[in-house]
């Protein structure tokens, strides 16, 4: 399959974060052990990770609950590679597919939307579609943008992004939701995510085989590294959280 410039530098750019994401390890592993707590070994269990990534958190999850039949899906094949590299887990399994392309009238137990809201369209249309895929009582392991602080309208006309696409921090929409846990990225972590997805993205746009495409490149990654000293690191916050979904 031909990879996109943006697709090529999305997988490179998280190729050195096991996570792809700014939370950090023992956040991860704080929120896999309630899910785990909550689900006992999985046994008789569905579950489904929505944009798995390179698939580190879905093979953790598996370790942890061996009876639950999990699957990951992700429409980038570079994340779907990696994934499948890792150790075989006996009903673990990764395929590349797009969310659009599910079977509307599956049910799950779990859900895992980590940063993959968009597969669905906005944050809010997500949490939405998770809750009809889920089976009544159902777990959802969450994690998206909140504002950690109200962002400036320079920041949002960079982004084309709408004030109201994420909600502030600790107002995560919980109508039809039963709040379990939450876990949320330090600063000194999304620093680190940013510069290493950033220095990443780089590297890989000068392996572009266009030079049209490499200025363009390099021009977007320095207009957004400005754009995150700037105002990103003190609007954007990652928040994680385990939800249940209510009948």
């Amino acid at each position: 399959m031909t990879l996109s410039a943006a697709e090529r530098l999305t997988a490179a750019g998280h190729a050195a974060l096991p996570w792809a994401n700014p939370l950090d390890a023992e956040g991860w592993e704080r929120l896999l052990a309630r899910t785990a707590a909550e689900l006992g070994d999985g046994g008789g269990r569905r579950g489904l990770d929505i944009g798995c990534g390179p698939g580190l958190l879905a093979h953790r999850l598996s370790e942890r609950l061996p009876g639950l039949h999990l699957r990951g899906i992700d429409r980038n094949p570079r994340f779907i590679e990696r994934a499948q590299a890792l150790p075989a887990l006996p009903r673990l399994r990764f395929e590349c597919l797009d969310a659009a392309a599910l079977d509307p009238d599956e049910r799950f137990d779990l859900l895992l939307c980590v940063g993959a809201s968009q597969a669905f369209g906005t944050p809010r249309e997500a949490l939405a579609s998770c809750q009809r895929l889920l089976r009544p009582g159902g777990l959802l392991l969450w994690a998206d943008i909140e504002w950690a602080a109200e962002p400036p309208q320079a920041l949002l006309d960079f982004l084309d992004c709408p004030r109201e696409l994420y909600w502030p921090r600790g107002a995560l929409p919980e109508q039809g939701w039963q709040a379990l846990h939450e876990e949320v990225a330090s600063a000194a972590a999304w620093q680190h995510y940013e510069s290493t997805v950033g220095g990443a993205r780089r590297a890989e746009a000068e392996r572009l085989d266009d030079s049209e495409s490499r200025a363009q490149w390099r021009l977007r990654q320095r207009a957004w590294d400005a754009a995150w000293d700037a105002d990103g690191r003190h609007c954007f916050g990652f928040h994680a959280h385990l939800l249940r979904a209510l009948p």
